[in-house]
């Protein structure tokens, strides 16, 4: 078996490789999101300008077909 010290040195340790790890998800994670709202802030900013110029295919993308003057 070992030592009471060993083990609580063993403990820390991996508490520490954790900790990094964790921390490192987290900032990919904040990264993937930054990217993700981009990416679907250009997307819906281009679809609503340019709808109504693609016509058909801007209307079969559409969820809701806006009725009016587009």
């Amino acid at each position: 078996m070992l030592c009471g010290h060993v083990r609580i040195i063993l403990f820390v340790l991996a508490m520490i490789v954790v900790r990094t790890s964790v921390c490192a998800d987290v900032i990919l994670s904040g990264i993937g999101t930054i990217v993700w709202t981009a990416a679907l802030i250009t997307w819906i900013t281009i679809f609503q300008l340019h709808r109504a110029e693609w016509g058909a295919t801007g209307d079969q993308i559409s969820f809701i077909i806006p009725t009016g003057i587009p």
